[in-house]
């Protein structure tokens, strides 16, 4: 089992810039800052700023691991929402001439001519439905062998 992450996991880096005690965490991005007093000294009231901007930081390490452990944990909504709507797999434009017997190009073309439907990815790829090709097949017997 793999081991969660805690707060005390992440680095909290403390050093002086431009006049300001900056307190960080560089894997997460987080930057808390307090003003240096100007004595230069260390006062009771800074240290107890100090303290407890260490304490929220602390605190936010643990909110964002927490958010992030969350995300990884829910399943993806589009999992839920495509199976419906494609029972069956669509099928794509190789499979597609291979089942009819013909070839790439003119499964393209008969799509032109609107002889075969289809359906497009957003990447413009063409899918076809089952039903599509059995409606076509069905029509193109019909045609070869016309009832007289």
């Amino acid at each position: 089992m793999k081991n969660t992450a805690t707060a005390f996991d992440y680095p909290i880096v403390i050093r002086q810039k431009l006049g300001f005690l900056t307190i960080t965490v560089p894997d997460l991005n987080i930057v808390m800052a307090e003003e240096i007093p100007v004595t230069g000294k260390l006062e009771k009231h800074f240290l107890m700023k100090v303290a407890r901007s260490i304490g929220l930081t602390w605190l936010k390490v643990d909110k964002q691991i927490k958010r992030k452990q969350a995300k990884l944990r829910k399943p993806s909504p589009t999992k839920s929402i495509m199976g419906p709507l494609f029972k069956n797999k669509p099928i794509n434009t190789p499979e597609a001439a291979k089942i009819l017997g013909v070839s790439e190009n003119t499964l393209r073309r008969m799509v032109k001519r609107k002889q075969i439907q289809c359906m497009k990815t957003a990447k413009g790829h063409r899918r076809f439905s089952e039903t599509a090709l059995k409606n076509w097949i069905e029509k193109s017997k019909s045609q070869e062998n016309p009832k007289n």
